[in-house]
């Protein structure tokens, strides 16, 4: 057990992160299809997706648009 443990460390220790992600079921169904239809594991399609997302600011940038302004003028 104990080695086991150990080299659960060494792995995680060689600059990858381990994390839980939930979905919705339709979301993972949908993701599921798109890695089937691709020839991936789902892994390696959640994986993919990631790395050729789009940068966040580009979506803080279209979200922050769409906010209605703030009246600045005090009451």
């Amino acid at each position: 057990m104990m080695l086991i443990v150990n080299f659960e460390m060494l792995l995680y220790a060689s600059g990858m992160k381990r994390f839980v992600l939930r979905l919705k079921d339709e979301f993972h169904a949908q993701l599921f299809e798109e890695s089937k239809a691709l020839g991936r594991s789902l892994h390696a399609h959640l994986i993919w997706c990631l790395e050729r997302r789009p940068p966040a600011s580009k979506f803080l940038d279209e979200a922050s648009a769409r906010l209605p302004k703030k009246n600045s003028s005090k009451r």
